[in-house]
């Protein structure tokens, strides 16, 4: 896939110094925010979750429920779906910030869009495209959805 990716690096523009920083800070702190969102199920349950079972297994008043009419499986059930669905709910509410704030970052504009089609599609007529990339033409595994997606 990176191989595929990078045959269309000629055709992007070339950016200045001051926009290559400003991505570099982007980048990273859109790999920031994709880990708070991984990291923040482990983090709830953690400190939320974790700390709940203790003090029921602690104070004994586990003992006390499971000799009630509920069983065990739904008193622990009860317990852990409290703090499951609050990690649910976090963790969405962060994939929903995180995708409203890094949308703007995969737009280009129609101006370099029909740019790099029109340049493509002259190194594709003009067979520059398969001289260059030859290797990846001669793959045994590369798919024909990507060939069609290319010419077509």
């Amino acid at each position: 896939m990176r191989t595929r990716y990078s045959t269309l690096i000629p055709y992007a523009t070339v950016a200045s110094s001051a926009d290559e920083v400003a991505d570099f800070e982007t980048d990273v702190l859109y790999l920031i925010s994709v880990g708070a969102i991984l990291l923040a199920p482990a983090v709830i349950g953690l400190f939320w979750g974790a700390p709940l079972i203790a003090r029921e297994l602690e104070t004994g008043t586990c003992d006390l429920a499971w000799n009630q009419s509920v069983t065990r499986t739904r008193w622990l059930a009860v317990k852990l779906t409290v703090g499951g669905l609050t990690a649910i709910a976090v963790t969405e509410a962060l994939c929903l910030m995180q995708s409203w704030w890094a949308a703007p970052m995969g737009r280009v504009g129609p101006v370099v869009e029909e740019r790099v089609v029109r340049e493509l599609r002259a190194d594709l007529d003009s067979g520059r495209w398969a001289d260059r990339n030859q290797e990846l033409l001669d793959l045994d595994e590369m798919d024909l959805g990507g060939r069609l997606f290319i010419v077509g």
